[in-house]
This record gives C-alpha cells, sequence and structure tokens, in this order.
C-alpha cells in the first residue's frame, strides 16, 4: 500500500503498461482480506476508483474495495473524517459501471457492502441513491433479485458479516427506502425471512413500499 500511494504522489505522466501502479493493484487484490486490512488505502483507492483514472483500473480497485469489507466498519475507520468517507463512496458510485478489465470481478460483493453500509449508523449518511442505481434495475426482474439473493446466501456466514440482527436489517431497510432502493428492500426482506432473522413482528415492520408508491 506504501507502494502504491507513492505511485499516486509520485506517477509518471505515462501510464502505458506495466505501470508500477497497476502491479501494486493487482497485489492487493489477491490479499487475504480482513487480517492484511489498512485504512490508509483509503485515499489511494479513492483516487483509483473513478473511471477517468489514468490507470483505468477500476474494476480491480472495486474487488479490493469488498475485499477489505470487514475493515470499513473496523475501529482502524474511527480517526477517519467523514467527508473521507462521503468521497469513497463517491468514488465507488455505481458498482456496475465500468468493470471492464477484471473477470472475476462481481458487482453484486460490492453492492452487499454496501447494503452493510446501510445499517451503519457511520456509513449510511455518506449512501447515495447511484450506489445502488444498477442493482436496484437489476432486483426489479427475476434473474436480478434470484442474483442478489444469492450473493447474501454466500456472504452471510462468512467474513464479511452482514447484518444478521432485526434492528440491523430494519436500519438498512430504512436507509435505502430513503434512497428509493426499494426492489433493493423487497429482496433484502425476502431474504431476511428465509434465513429466519427475527421474527413475525419484525418482518411486519419490514413490510415494504411498493416501487412506484412513492414520489422521487
Amino acid at each position: 500500500m506504501g507502494f502504491l500511494s507513492l505511485c499516486e504522489k509520485f506517477h509518471a505522466t505515462d501510464f502505458s503498461p506495466p505501470h508500477p501502479g497497476s502491479i501494486a493493484l493487482r497485489i492487493l487484490s489477491t490479499s487475504p482480506g480482513p487480517a492484511h486490512f489498512d485504512a490508509t488505502i483509503l485515499p489511494t483507492l479513492t483516487w483509483t476508483l473513478p473511471s477517468t483514472n489514468p490507470l483505468q483500473s477500476r474494476s480491480l480497485a472495486l474487488k479490493i474495495f469488498h475485499i477489505f469489507g470487514p475493515g470499513w466498519l473496523s475501529s482502524q475507520m474511527e480517526t477517519v473524517s467523514d467527508e473521507n468517507l462521503n468521497k469513497l463512496l463517491r468514488a465507488v458510485d455505481d458498482p456496475f459501471q465500468y468493470p471492464a478489465g477484471t473477470a472475476d470481478y462481481d458487482p453484486m460483493m460490492v453492492v452487499v457492502v454496501l447494503i452493510k453500509f446501510a445499517s451503519s449508523e457511520r456509513w449510511q449518511k455518506h449512501l447515495r441513491d447511484s450506489n445502488f442505481t444498477s442493482c436496484d434495475e437489476s432486483a426489479s426482474k427475476e434473474e436480478g433479485k434470484t442474483a442478489l439473493r444469492g450473493t447474501l446466501d454466500t456472504v452471510a456466514d462468512e467474513w464479511l458479516g452482514l447484518p444478521r440482527t432485526p434492528a440491523r436489517i430494519a436500519a438498512a431497510i430504512e436507509r435505502l427506502r430513503e434512497l428509493q432502493c426499494l426492489n433493493t428492500v423487497e429482496v433484502i426482506i425476502t431474504w431476511a425471512k428465509a434465513a429466519s432473522v427475527g421474527n413475525p413482528e419484525d418482518h411486519k415492520a419490514w413490510k415494504p413500499t411498493r416501487a412506484g408508491s412513492q414520489g422521487t
């Protein structure tokens, strides 16, 4: 990460491959994940994520973002300013956009990290509707619903850790409702019920507002 930071600070004008920054990103993309998280990666990742970045490595940067999913909610982030959190999510934007370049990149894995953010008081205010634009459109169709539920099932009990309590589910649903991501909300509710999170009384409170019934 120190090497990648130097690339950002002292990069050459020629970004022809193999640029050292691209090499560093590929090394990071093979990281085992949480055990090697370091908050110092945030500014460099924020710099790398936009599709306008000279390295053109957005898909690799998004993959690294989801690999370090648990780290974004760790104690290491306590000293990071709200401004920098906001910049990171602005750079992530819609994870389905500009994914070319990494065959094994799965935007749904990034969406799951963003759903976790929606349940976090620290992060949820920085989320924007554009973070879920493509996911919500996809979740309006059966194929997209199945894909999102499958991803939630895959990571729910693994290192990424989704909100597993009724209160956390409710917080995520409320924030996503505010962002008008109603198709995504419906999938989360269906998944949570099937995963036996909470009880019938909790499920009543999760009743989704149907898409198109609220103002935009």
